[in-house]
């Protein structure tokens, strides 16, 4: 009898697994959520409800978020002020031309350096809390107005740097705390720099900048640390100190420190442990300066009134806890045990595996999910092979016709000059021009070995322009430059050629004077780079973007004749090699065109049979 029990149980305890599984994963994750959140928490709320109506700690957090945020914004204008003191030598009427034009005057006279001095006086008392104002002119010379003990020492040594890095901005530059030394004494400040331009030229004619003191964020912060019984750090966006209310770490670096490591929004609150202390940090990155504030609230200064019921929360709550944990990680488990053996054959079949598939045990979402998947791989094991094979015919046509496109022009007009040629002289020369046209259609048309040396093509278009040379009565004067540890170098064949006849018939063929045509070759960057320049005609801008346009185009205007050559090229040096590689051109009409050959930097090794 009891046997029997048993076995009914077990039987309808796999029954109702069964049931379990085979629901939706939104009904499993409902029943999870009421076993794992609803009793838990009902459990406590019944239990402390009265005792601890509030959590100290979430107002407190919020009160100092509150804080933060309005001290953030407080420092933020008052930057701003700053800021907008640096641009008015930029955009006033007054005296800003007069200040311009007192800068780019080399000379230092008495009353240059009042009139200098009297606007800096004017700009010192538009906010307060600066502590010095210093305008630089281009020649070295130093202006300024220092509400503390002296001159900083450190004033040349800055003075370039500043110039520089205000140059190089269109913006008012705000600089982190750094200490600076006088006669007498040292201080910390923070510095915002602008450049001065003329507003006629737009040239540079000076440098502003400002050193603001620390105490203007010390009188905010001392209001918040009198709050939160801690203390507050400010860091740049290099995590330099811009201010330590304990006066420890002014503008030391604190990328390593843990606090700032973990503080990666824009804002937000964590729980850290310093020298055995619990805090809550609370940050907040500013828009505008990308300064990040950390406020450091001891945790035991908030619970000084709630340790007891704070005690049975903790108690009740690890009960629950505990029996939550237990619960979620067996469910937890049985929940996404499926998705994870998915993902495993997932990162199997992004390793190129095709031959996993899904074993599937229910008829739920995930069952449904792992007869799509095994369908999916089957099908992409089909297309795989649909467009291997797609591909490799494809490609072998698109060779072929680009191939088959070579510009004959140069044949008609050569056949031309051997008729020419063999009427008027009917000599020797016939014979070395009917040879030279000869090696140039075997090296085109042979098609036993499409990958040859640079050697190779160089020998091509010798004998190319040799032919031309004859056309056009030595016209053309041909200047390789490569180096001889380059001439290995393997690449696909005609390509020099189509390059060069094109300069020729478009650039230099209507130039009454002798033309020179140039090729150099290196190696940059792993590449094999070639220019070919010339001497020509030319392009404009406008000519130049379209010619660009065309030879990189999947489709041309074929009645066009302008640039064939050089698509024909661009087109097969990217079929064959990818698209890293290619044509580029640059040309200035009347100083000439200059085409930039990019190839990978391959030796050449001939095959052995």
């Amino acid at each position: 009898m009891i046997k029997d029990t048993k076995e009914r149980l077990r039987g309808n305890s796999s029954r109702l697994w069964s049931a379990f599984m085979n629901l939706g994963i939104e009904k499993r994750l409902i029943l999870v959520f009421l076993l794992l959140v609803i009793i838990p928490v009902t459990s406590i709320s019944y239990v402390s409800y009265g005792r601890y109506s509030k959590s100290i700690e979430s107002n407190a957090t919020e009160y100092v978020t509150e804080m933060s945020g309005t001290l953030m914004s407080t420092l933020d204008n008052y930057i701003n002020d700053l800021m907008n003191v640096t641009i008015i030598p930029l955009y006033a009427s007054w005296p800003s031309y007069g200040l311009q034009e007192l800068l780019q005057d080399p000379s230092v006279s008495l009353q240059k350096e009042r009139q200098i001095d009297n606007y800096i006086e004017l700009l010192s008392n538009f906010k307060q809390g600066t502590d010095s104002i210093y305008i630089f002119d281009n020649f070295g010379h130093v202006f300024y107005k220092t509400n503390s003990e002296g001159l900083r020492k450190d004033i040349q040594e800055r003075y370039e740097d500043w110039s520089k890095q205000a140059r190089e901005s269109n913006k008012p530059l705000l600089m982190s705390t750094h200490e600076i030394s006088t006669s007498n004494t040292s201080r910390y400040v923070f510095s915002i720099i602008q450049d001065i331009k003329n507003t006629s030229t737009l040239e540079s004619v000076g440098t502003f900048v400002i050193d603001a003191n620390m105490k203007v964020i010390e009188k905010e912060i001392q209001g918040l640390d009198r709050v939160t019984k801690g203390k507050t750090i400010i860091v740049d966006s290099a995590n330099r100190v811009i201010y330590d209310s304990k006066q420890a770490l002014l503008a030391q670096d604190l990328t390593g420190d843990p606090a700032v490591q973990r503080a990666v929004d824009d804002n937000g609150s964590f729980k850290i442990d310093i020298d055995h202390q619990a805090y809550i940090v609370q940050y907040l990155k500013s828009k505008k300066t990308q300064w990040k504030m950390l406020v450091y609230t001891p945790i035991s200064q908030l619970n000084k009134e709630a340790v007891t019921t704070q005690k049975f929360t903790i108690i009740a709550s690890l009960i629950i806890i505990g029996f939550a944990l237990c619960v979620s990680v067996y469910l937890s488990f049985a929940l996404t045990n499926p998705l994870q053996k998915m993902a495993r054959l997932m990162r199997k079949v992004q390793e190129g595996d095709l031959e996993v598939r899904f074993n599937i045990k229910y008829s739920d979402e995930v069952g449904v999910l792992g007869k799509n998947f095994n369908r999916m791989i089957k099908h992409i094991k089909e297309l795989i092979e649909e467009i291997h094979v797609t591909g490799n015919r494809k490609r072998i046509a698109e060779m072929e016709a680009l191939q088959s496109q070579i510009n004959p022009h140069f044949i008609y007009n050569t056949l031309e000059t051997l008729r020419m040629t063999a009427l008027i002289h009917d000599d020797k020369e016939m014979s070395n021009m009917i040879y030279s046209l000869g090696q140039l259609l075997r090296y085109s048309i042979n098609r036993g070995n499409e990958v040859v040396t640079l050697r190779d093509e160089l020998e091509h278009l010798t004998k190319y322009l040799q032919l031309q040379n004859y056309r056009f009565e030595d016209k053309f004067i041909f200047e390789p430059d490569m180096p001889e540890s380059l001439m290995d170098c393997k690449m696909i064949k005609l390509l020099l050629q189509p390059i060069v006849e094109n300069a020729i018939f478009h650039g230099l063929e209507n130039k009454k004077h002798q033309s020179i045509i140039r090729i150099t070759a290196a190696i940059e960057q792993g590449k094999l780079v070639c220019l070919i320049s010339d001497n020509g005609d030319g392009m404009d801008e406008d000519t130049l973007h379209l010619l660009r346009a065309q030879i990189d185009a999947d489709d041309y205007d074929h009645q066009s004749k302008h640039g064939i050559g050089l698509r024909n090229v661009h087109q097969r040096i990217k079929l064959h090699y990818g698209h890293a590689y290619g044509l580029e051109i640059e040309s200035e009409p009347g100083v000439g065109t200059t085409v930039k050959l990019c190839l990978p930097y391959e030796e050449y090794v001939e095959e052995i049979a």
